[in-house]
Formats: structure tokens, sequence, C-alpha cells
């Protein structure tokens, strides 16, 4: 081969090479999905917020700051801590007398540009509310920033949380709150709730999405040493798989793994896990002809 003809092979694999490199600068690949970059900012550095952790779901008034922007298409962002290791999201209210409404991104900041993820941006009506805006990976003890846009000067009212990746323990009656990104199999494996049976009975295990009344997804029974030790139930909102049943044995630990949860955004979700316990009389030397058979 002439070296003129290796020359221009070389050049032609360089320039690929630095075109592709370029393509990967501005968008880059994470497990949760594709990071982009948000627009022109507004670095409002005297503002700081922290994410509370939570983790039973709550009627209470959020926490929260009210954000004025001025209008345009610049984002006007906030740092924000993480108290958790967890799923950070936002839920935001816009003033009524907003001309329009407010776009709302949650994300890391590099020194002169937001990278979030663009399917999990959320938009809030002049008005209205938006629940579980941004899900994104955080890490406790880190800062991370939350940028707001709207066209014409507006009010947003904002609530930053942390939902914990870590199984918590879940006492009966209440809601605890977990997390993860769907397409994502490690975080997805993460959502679980630790519990103690406090009676010989069964449980009857209910979910829902957070800040919405329907719920779809599956749930399984796992002995202390986080091992399956039932088959995995399907739960849907208003149909027969409404709640899923467990058998329990007083004074024994396990877990309720969620999976397959769907949320009303494109990849991200929080979910509340809820149980109630009930009792039963476990009786020896029953036939099985005489076994009752529980329905669904």
């Amino acid at each position: 081969m002439k070296a003129s003809v290796k020359r221009v092979i070389l050049a032609i694999l360089i320039f690929t090479f630095i075109g592709t490199a370029s393509v990967f600068a501005a968008q880059e690949k994470t497990a949760d999905g594709e990071l982009v970059k948000a627009g022109s900012l507004k670095l409002n550095s005297g503002e700081y917020m922290t994410a509370k952790t939570l983790n039973y779901e709550s009627t209470k008034k959020a926490d929260g700051t009210w954000i004025s922007t001025e209008g345009g298409s610049a984002y006007t962002i906030y740092s924000v801590a993480a108290k958790a290791t967890g799923r950070m999201f936002v839920d935001a209210y816009a003033d009524s007398a907003n001309q329009y409404g407010t776009t709302v991104i949650i994300g890391s900041y590099d020194g002169s540009q937001i990278h979030y993820y663009a399917s999990e941006s959320g938009y809030v009506s002049a008005g209205a509310s938006e629940y579980g805006i941004g899900s994104f990976d955080v890490k406790a003890g880190k800062t991370y920033y939350i940028g707001v846009q709207s066209s014409a000067a507006a009010n947003i009212f904002v609530s930053p949380y942390v939902i914990p990746y870590s199984a918590r323990k879940l006492a009966a009656g209440k809601t605890m709150l977990v997390c993860g990104y769907k397409s994502n199999p490690k975080t997805d494996s993460l959502a679980k709730v630790k519990i103690k049976a406090t009676k010989t009975g069964y449980i009857t295990v209910s979910l829902k999405e957070y800040g919405y009344s329907s719920a779809y997804g599956s749930v399984t029974l796992l002995n202390s040493k986080k091992k399956a030790v039932s088959e995995k139930l399907s739960y849907s909102t208003g149909s027969s798989y409404s709640y899923v049943v467990f058998g329990v044995k007083k004074g024994v630990t396990y877990y309720l793994k969620a999976t397959g949860l769907q949320g009303s955004r494109d990849n991200g979700y929080a979910y509340g896990i809820k149980y109630t316990i009930k009792s039963a009389t476990l009786k020896k030397n029953t036939s099985k002809g005489k076994a009752v058979t529980l329905k669904r």
C-alpha cells in the first residue's frame, strides 16, 4: 500500500474517532439512561437547600422553598445537599398567577452545565402540582442541583427529598417508600422493606405509586437471608390482583421485595409498600382433604 493512501486512511480514522468522542462528551451514558446538558444557566450560589430523607408517605405539608424566576430560556439553579444515598425527587407547585408553566430538572453540575435525564424533567402547569420529578441517583453528603425555567416570570414551590435504597424496617399499617429505575436491574432489586411478624398468621400487602392512586408490579416474600420463600405475585390496582397475601410466623424476620414497578414517568419510580397482619390458629394433625382454599 502506498504511503499516501496510508496517510488518507489514518486521517479518516482520526477524524472518525474525534467526531465520535465529541458526541460522547455531549451525552453521557449511565446505567440509568442518557444524561443530557441543560441550556443556559443562572446560578444562585447563595441559595442552598437540603433534600430531606423521606422514609414514609405523609399527608403533612412538605418542606420546601419558593423560587422566583425572571423568565426566559435560562435555568435558574439552586444547590441541594443529599442526606441519604438513593434517588432524589422534587415535588413542585406552580403559583396560579404564573403566565406559563415551569420546567423543573435535577442533576449534577460540572461548573458550567447541569447534566440531567431529559425524560425525568417535570413540567408544572400554573396552579397545579407535580410529584416525583427528577429521579436522580444520589449519594449521601454530595451536592446536586435543581434547575427551574419558565418563559415568563414565575413563582414555584419546590420540595426536594431522597428516598433511600436501604432496606428499612417497616411496621404494620404504615406505608414505606422505595425507589428505583425501571431499566436498571441493580436499583430495581433494591426495592425491599424489612418486617418482623408480630403474630403467626398472614399479611396482606398493597402497593401505591407515590403521589398517585394506582400501582402495578409484583411482590415476593423473602426470608431473613433475603432468599425467596414465595412465588412472585402480581399486583394491579382495581383488579383481582389488588392485594397480595403471605403466611408468616410470629417472631420471624422477612423482607418484602417489589419488582417490575411501573411509574407515571418514563423510567424512575417512587412507590409505597404497606402491609397489615392478622393472626391465624395453626392446627395439628389435620387432613389435607379438610384444607381451606383462600381466594385472592
